[in-house]
C-alpha cells in the first residue's frame, strides 16, 4: 500500500517515468519490507541510524552502482515520507552517500587522428571556427576541463610568459605552460 502511494506520487507529484518510478518503488520495498511491523509506526520511528545501518548493509551485497541507486530511491521515499506527514523530521539528508572510485572509470582521452578530425572541422575562415578550434586545441593538449576552459579569459594567457592561468575546482588556480601550438593559434 504504502509503495503504491510512493510511486502515485512520484508519477503525479513528481512527473518521473514510468521506469523511474518502477526502480524506485522496487528500491523503496527492498527498504521498508526490513522494517517491522505495523509499517505506520516503524515509519514515524525512522531515525539516521536505521537508515545508515540499512545501506551499510546494503552495500554489502551491491556493486557501487546499485548501491548508488539505492541511495537515491531512498532519499526519494525519505521525501515522500516527510512530505505526506509520515515522518515529522527530514531525514533525506541522513542517507549515507556511497563511493564508487576505480581506475577503470576514468575517461580515456581520444585517439590523435580523432583530435586532428575535430580540429580539421574548424573553420579557420571565420572567428567562430579559429575560437572553436582554440578551445579545441586547448582542451586536447592540457586536458582542461570544458569548466576550466570557459571561464578562461584573454587576460589568464601570459604569450611572453608562455603561461596560462587555469581556475579549477575548489577556487584552486594553476599555471600551465602554454604549448607551442596552442600559442600559435590565429585567433
Amino acid at each position: 500500500m504504502l509503495v503504491a502511494e510512493f510511486r502515485s506520487w512520484l508519477a503525479v507529484d513528481r512527473g518521473l517515468s514510468r521506469e523511474t518510478v518502477r526502480c524506485y518503488g522496487t528500491q523503496a520495498g527492498k527498504f521498508l519490507a526490513g522494517l517491522p511491523e505495523p509499517l505506520d509506526v516503524a515509519v514515524l520511528q525512522l531515525d539516521s541510524g536505521q537508515i545508515t545501518m540499512f545501506m551499510v548493509d546494503y552495500c554489502r551485497g551491491y556493486d557501487p552502482a546499485s548501491a548508488k541507486a539505492m541511495v537515491t530511491a531512498l532519499r526519494a521515499l525519505l521525501r515522500f515520507l516527510h512530505v505526506s506527514g509520515r515522518i515529522l523530521v527530514p531525514l533525506v539528508g541522513t542517507v549515507p552517500g556511497v563511493a564508487g572510485w576505480r581506475l577503470a572509470s576514468l575517461p580515456r582521452g581520444l585517439d590523435a587522428a580523432v583530435v586532428a578530425r575535430l580540429l580539421a572541422g574548424c573553420d579557420r575562415a571565420t572567428a567562430v571556427g579559429r575560437r572553436d578550434r582554440a578551445i579545441l586545441t586547448v582542451l586536447a593538449r592540457l586536458g582542461l576541463r570544458g569548466a576550466e576552459v570557459a571561464a578562461l579569459e584573454l587576460t589568464d594567457i601570459d604569450w611572453r610568459g608562455g603561461e596560462i592561468t587555469v581556475r579549477g575546482k575548489a577556487n584552486r588556480i594553476d599555471r600551465l605552460p602554454l604549448p607551442v601550438d596552442v600559442g600559435e593559434l590565429e585567433i
